[in-house]
């Protein structure tokens, strides 16, 4: 793989700095707009105070860190200053290169995920000065000082030969305000674990049954017509059904594939904007 990836391949970093000409190695500097070609500049003090500047960098290079993160940009979001990020986002909190505050007002957050579990990333970052709306086949972020932060997501390339190391300062990702979480990887499932698990349960079940059976003898009265203890669950077999106690023997147990879904996918898909509801109790209103 090249030492520039091409564009449609995912970006893997993404930092703030506060001078354009110190963005780390191997980082593209956002520095027009997609738009009007203006100055993208993420904070814009006023003219009477000492000019502070911000610009967003982007990189699609893989390994980052000196071989130890691989992995690709998820989701953007933008929020208020101060309020929690959402679980799963970190916060780009300091600049690159000079540890000062990001950004004012607004703050911006990232979700990153490991490459092999992620079938689809993002791939391109634009920032639009003067359009108020994302264009055709991107998401808006959101907006940090009157400039909309967009993005568009693609399908990963496969492609498993990693670019050539760049050597940069630890990013964003590895800064202790805000942790990464970390994902667990579908190929690092144990077999021996999870059988160990379905025996575990099958002991606990036969434990608490017997425990039950014996309570029932005490409470439950005697029938003399039957001449036993007679309760609604007596002499019901508690076991595991066959299908998975064969599954307990099974060195070949499948991990289950579960995809990913960036949080606009799940707006998208289970968005409700409850119109229909609204029609009906205007109706009902009308004629009451």
């Amino acid at each position: 793989m090249p030492a520039n990836p091409p564009d449609n391949y995912p970006i893997t970093g993404l930092c703030v700095v506060s001078d354009p000409n110190k963005c780390p190695p191997g980082y593209e500097l956002l520095y027009r707009s997609h738009d009007r070609n203006e100055d993208c500049d993420l904070w814009k003090d006023s003219f009477f105070k000492s000019r502070v500047l911000r610009y967003l960098c982007i990189t699609r290079a893989y390994p980052l860190s000196q071989g130890k993160l691989n992995n690709v940009l998820a989701d953007i979001v933008i929020q208020n200053d101060r309020e929690i990020p959402p679980m799963g986002f970190t916060l780009l909190e300091k600049t690159q290169d000079s540890g000062e505050k990001a950004t004012r007002k607004k703050q911006i957050c990232v979700r990153l995920l490991p490459r092999e579990s992620a079938r689809d990333a993002i791939n391109e970052v634009i920032i639009h000065s003067q359009s108020r709306r994302p264009p055709s086949g991107y998401t808006l972020a959101g907006e940090v000082n009157d400039l909309l932060i967009c993005f568009k997501i693609g399908t990963i390339p496969k492609d498993s030969t990693p670019s050539p190391i760049v050597q940069t300062p630890p990013v964003v990702q590895e800064t202790p305000a805000v942790a990464e979480p970390n994902y667990p990887l579908r190929e690092s499932y144990s077999i021996a674990y999870t059988a160990s698990v379905l025996s575990l349960i099958h002991s606990m079940i036969t434990v608490v049954c017997q425990e039950d059976q014996s309570r029932l003898q005490r409470t439950v009265p005697l029938i003399p017509s039957l001449g036993q203890w007679v309760a609604a669950l007596f002499d019901v077999p508690f076991q595991l059904h066959p299908r998975y106690q064969s599954m307990r023997q099974n060195s070949q147990l499948p991990a289950p594939e579960i995809s990913f879904r960036s949080l606009v996918d799940i707006s998208n898909e289970f968005d409700y904007n409850f119109q229909l509801e609204r029609q009906c109790r205007q109706r009902v209103s009308s004629l009451s």
